[in-house]
């Protein structure tokens, strides 16, 4: 798989949590709150959604961002949407299945236009998720808790005047080649003492505000725990 493709060489995507109340409120919300929304959604699953239809599915880099744009144009029908139920699962898991079911007709329309209409699609073995492909969506939902919190943390240090912390932990969660204490002290020329503390403070930091990321799309502090305890395992 070329690395150059859109690309995946940047790390999982994710299928980020998103509050029930944001989902009820935009399949209800009138425009142009309800455009605002949709777009803010879309932004923050097209990597999730690109993702699994190239790991899970198998679609090339073009198909795949085809995919993925007629995707969320289908989720323009709000009625798509009202179908979601927070008491029944998380949003990721109905979006994921959503994905998957349109995935399933696609495959069945381009069967039937292949063959001259009306006939029946062929099989959907070609179409199917491969057994042995790893679960993307726990990997992906993690990385983008993890980048929305970053976020999040780098304008709370800079507003506090210690952007070093935050600058520091990304280096730390996200460069692969630059995430050791002594590489990170070098880099920002600094004793490995320094280095340690600013990263447990960051951490210490960054938790209580994964905590508040991962709370902001649940309804009950059970549900909250099982979401950080599947986070931080």
């Amino acid at each position: 798989m070329n690395p150059m493709d859109t690309t995946m060489a940047q790390g999982m995507g994710g299928f980020p949590t998103t509050a029930s109340s944001e989902v009820a409120g935009l399949s209800h919300a009138v425009e142009p709150a309800w455009a605002s929304r949709m777009e803010s959604l879309s932004r923050r699953y097209w990597r999730p959604v690109y993702l699994h239809l190239r790991m899970r599915w198998g679609r090339s880099n073009d198909e795949a961002k085809d995919l993925a744009q007629e995707f969320f144009v289908r989720l323009l029908d709000r009625e798509l949407l009202r179908a979601y139920r927070p008491e029944r699962g998380r949003f990721r898991t109905f979006l994921r299945a959503v994905l998957d079911n349109f995935v399933r007709e696609h495959a069945r329309t381009e069967g039937r236009l292949k063959r001259g209409g009306g006939r029946t699609v062929v099989g959907l073995e070609a179409a199917s998720p491969a057994a042995e492909e790893a679960d993307v969506f726990t990997d992906a939902w993690r990385r983008e808790v993890v980048m929305e919190a970053l976020d999040r943390l780098e304008r709370a240090a800079e507003k506090a005047g210690v952007p070093l912390v935050a600058a520091l932990l990304r280096q730390y969660y996200l460069d692969p080649d630059g995430g050791t204490y002594q590489s990170l002290a070098q880099r920002f020329g600094m004793t490995i003492f320094d280095a340690t503390n600013l990263l447990h403070r960051g951490r210490t930091w960054l938790r209580q505000i994964v905590v508040d990321v991962v709370g902001e799309t649940v309804t009950d502090r059970e549900r909250l725990q099982e979401e950080i305890g599947e986070l931080f395992g």
